[in-house]
């Protein structure tokens, strides 16, 4: 009947379900309105939204699984397939949102359409992973690889365009989830996955810049833990990559820093001031990015210990400034941290209240409860 057959499409797109995804993938001939009307009547859904468009959900999230529960198997594929090509010209037509980047993710996971899947898993754990939603970024990203898995055969690796295509995939995966474990501060689940990555980038000869920006969240996980040796190896060899015309490149900076901060971690603050003044030359002729972030804090720290404060301050001031540009929110929680430490050291106690207040806010907002304030 159409009642059953608006139900179980509904079902299909979830609790929640807007009627113009619902109307583009049930047939013509259905009165979509009227079905919805009965239904609501018969205490199934209800209507949640009119604005920004009209949206129903089901009373409860029982009898949603109970119809979906009876829509044969074959079908529920090609109505997951239908809901996730719907969903992907309504997000060309009205703009990227996580929510619908997730859910489309969702359909076409349970569509047989696994390079499609990866595709939209792949782009809802960064968008996760850059509004800080750490373990929803490592859950999509586990899912891509476990998909990942689950459908490369080794006759995939004989073809070498295809291989390469998915050997890409694969790669971003292990970036994202080494980037998340890193800035949640667990570095041993960091190294793992940033070594997977970087094995996975030689494989398909990935570009020096690439590779070496890879090298660089490798550094970071060695230098929290406290590897510094290794890590300053590390940015040796990234600097060795890098042609001649790229010494003021973001990657140059990277390098620089993961040498400058291992060799700090050594006890050598001759050499970490030397790298930390070569990039402060060029670091504000490149565009902001969340990579930089630590070599601006080496730049400001390295002033502090000059006692050349005036100077400090208006790097910290830049940093404050393209943070809040970028909403960096690990960029302004660094920030804070160290205006509170410097305000209390010169005796401005309600400044330095100020700013660890602040910065305690701030550090569980992007995950972090491992290195809040632990510079002072």
């Amino acid at each position: 009947t159409d009642l059953k057959t608006v139900l179980r499409s509904a079902a299909i797109l979830g609790r929640r379900f807007p009627v113009s995804i619902l109307t583009q993938i049930i047939p013509d001939n259905i009165p979509v309105e009227r079905s919805l009307w009965a239904l609501e009547e018969a205490a199934l859904i209800y209507r949640q939204h009119v604005l920004p468009e009209v949206e129903y959900a089901f009373k409860h999230a029982l009898i949603q699984d109970v119809v979906y529960q009876t829509i044969a198997s074959h079908q529920r594929t090609e109505f997951h397939r239908m809901a996730a090509e719907t969903l992907e010209k309504h997000l060309v037509q009205n703009g990227e949102t996580s929510e619908a980047i997730e859910q489309i993710a969702y359909h076409y996971q349970r569509s047989l359409l696994p390079e499609k899947a990866l595709e939209y898993l792949l782009k809802a754990g960064e968008n996760a992973r850059r509004s800080y939603r750490n373990r929803e970024a490592v859950n999509y990203f586990h899912q891509a690889l476990d998909l990942w898995d689950q459908t490369t055969s080794p006759e995939d690796h004989n073809l070498p365009e295809n291989s390469k295509l998915r050997l890409n995939w694969k790669l971003a995966a292990l970036t994202g989830l080494g980037q998340i474990y890193h800035g949640m501060g667990e570095e041993v689940e960091a190294e793992k996955y940033l070594l997977q990555a970087i094995a996975v980038g030689k494989a398909v000869e990935l570009d020096t810049p690439a590779l070496v920006r890879l090298y660089y969240w490798l550094g970071e996980a060695l230098h929290w833990q406290r590897r510094y040796g290794e890590q300053v190896h590390l940015g040796q060899v990234g600097l060795e990559l890098l042609a001649e015309e790229q010494n003021e490149s973001l990657e140059a900076a990277l390098m620089n820093q993961i040498v400058a901060i291992g060799h700090l971690g050594r006890g050598d603050e001759a050499a970490f001031k030397r790298l930390t003044e070569n990039t402060a030359r060029f670091i504000e002729k490149l565009p902001y990015s969340e990579e930089l972030r630590p070599a601006y804090v080496h730049i400001i720290l390295s002033l502090y210990n000059d006692r050349l404060v005036a100077q400090a301050e208006r790097w910290l001031d830049r940093l404050h400034n393209s943070a809040q540009i970028h909403h960096d929110l690990r960029a302004l929680a660094e920030v804070y941290d160290y205006q509170w430490g410097y305000a209390f050291q010169r005796g401005d106690l309600r400044q330095a209240l100020e700013g660890c207040r602040r910065a305690l806010e701030l550090y569980p907002q992007v995950g972090d409860s491992f290195r809040i304030c632990t510079r002072w």
